[in-house]
């Protein structure tokens, strides 16, 4: 309906127009159902507008994820890694449960870092399971369609009893869940504040901050709302793309087993196999690290991004971008560059060594940083997805073999690289066999 797209396919490209340019290009393109209707403009750091409520956001944010605040939670990050290891090895008979396992970790490690809530991977959280549920439905229905609404934005004013306005019904339900569980998350950790068994986190530090410059010394509406906000996009944005990313790993493991043991035999020689992985090894681990970097470039976690909105007219290199135009970096492309990436659809680690001496190319390792976005708008949870990853990429292949699974004849069943389109990708469906290297070590 006349709006202009402009597709990024180039790293060089994208660093001139999203990085270089980011003044041009950090504004988001407008949804009326998403937006408004479903009320997102109002916490989603990740689509909101640049405007004074995108920095007020953004400003908490950066301050809650920076390195120094993902340091001193290490301890924490190490807990739950153990917590996820104890899981793998107690289905090791029964290995299909991996991706569930997985997917319990990074929710837990997520609420632990933002809310404090320790709640057993073996066990649901309502709260969570609603959550995700409440998502993946709108995913489903929403993000990947198109709604009259969104060229009509008039129809927003439509009746919800209106033959037709299944579109607002949706929106309006879908926005009073969010509220609901934003609301139920926050408070179930005010009362433990309450009672004084809160452990330390991202919302009680923000809490304490906000008192403490606030000259009353309590905390204002709106510096809530952008706490309640950014704990839950915390949560929303963190959760799935980590565990695509683990999921990477253990498909790259299975279906490359050489490149296991090439980790493995790095993992045995600093820990002499009588201890875990910690995160001051990680300087004497760089083919560990290798394995990590290919796990992110590999299939890019949200392949496409968040589209950028050019404010004004722009010129790159002769064509013209109108103002308004919606520009999408496609990260997925950029990551399977040839030029820059020899065969990029195969999982290989080894990419990213200059020399057999383990140094590690720091521009390749610039480019594979793209998976978390560009200029102004990149993700500032980076930092805790880098750690926490890493760590337990390094824990998972000092202590389990990860390899094929096998048929009813015992033969191995060849894993393919497939992954699933949407907002977030992961590897589709697949079977591999997890088995202990070393009890001792993985009973801490």
């Amino acid at each position: 309906m006349g709006q202009p797209f402009i597709i990024l396919n180039s790293t060089t490209v994208a660093e001139e127009l999203l990085t270089k340019r980011s003044g041009n290009y950090s504004d988001r393109p407008y949804s009326t159902l998403i937006h408004d209707l479903a009320g997102y403009e109002k916490w989603h750091i990740a689509l909101l507008p640049y405007s004074n409520r995108w920095r007020a956001h953004r400003k908490h944010f950066h301050s809650s994820f920076r390195i120094r605040e993902v340091e001193a939670s290490r301890e924490m990050i190490l807990e739950t890694t153990q917590e996820f290891l104890n899981q793998l090895e107690s289905t090791s008979a029964s290995p299909e449960r991996f991706r569930g396992h997985i997917r319990s970790y990074t929710n837990k490690l997520i609420t632990k870092f933002v809310y404090g809530h320790d709640q057993p991977m073996a066990t649901q959280d309502p709260l969570i399971s609603l959550l995700d549920e409440t998502f993946d439905e709108f995913n489903e229905n929403v993000f990947s369609k198109l709604f009259l609404v969104d060229v009509m934005p008039f129809l927003k004013h439509v009746p919800v009893s209106w033959p037709g306005a299944q579109f607002k019904r949706m929106a309006l339900a879908h926005r009073s869940k969010l509220y609901y569980i934003m609301d139920r998350m926050y408070e179930r950790l005010m009362s433990t504040i309450t009672e004084g068994t809160a452990a330390p986190c991202v919302v009680t530090r923000s809490i304490d901050e906000a008192q403490q410059s606030d000259s009353s010394g309590t905390l204002s509406a709106e510096r809530e709302q952008v706490i309640k906000g950014n704990a839950m996009i915390s949560y929303v944005a963190g959760t799935d793309t980590s565990a695509s990313i683990l999921a990477n790993f253990f498909l790259g493991m299975s279906m490359y087993p050489g490149f296991q043991k090439m980790a493995q035999k790095e993992l045995d020689q600093i820990t002499g196999t009588t201890r875990l992985p910690d995160f001051e090894d990680k300087p004497h681990l760089p083919f560990v690290t290798t394995v990590f970097l290919e796990s992110l470039r590999w299939n890019a976690p949200a392949p496409v991004g968040v589209p950028h909105r050019a404010m004004r007219e722009d010129l790159y290199e002769g064509m013209r971008i109108p103002a308004g135009a919606v520009v999408i970096g496609n990260i997925s492309a950029m990551l399977h560059e040839a030029q820059h990436f020899e065969h990029p659809y195969e999982f290989n680690p080894n990419r990213f060594l200059v020399d057999a001496k383990g140094e590690i190319r720091q521009d390749l390792e610039a480019l594979v940083m793209d998976v978390f976005g560009f200029g102004r708008r990149i993700c500032p949870g980076r930092h805790l997805a880098m750690n926490s990853i890493w760590i337990t990429i390094a824990r998972v292949l000092a202590t389990f073999d990860i390899a094929k699974a096998l048929d009813k004849e015992g033969d191995e069943i060849e894993p393919q690289a497939r992954f699933t389109v949407g907002i977030t990708s992961h590897p589709v469906p697949f079977g591999c066999r997890i088995t202990p290297r070393n009890g001792d070590v993985l009973a801490g």
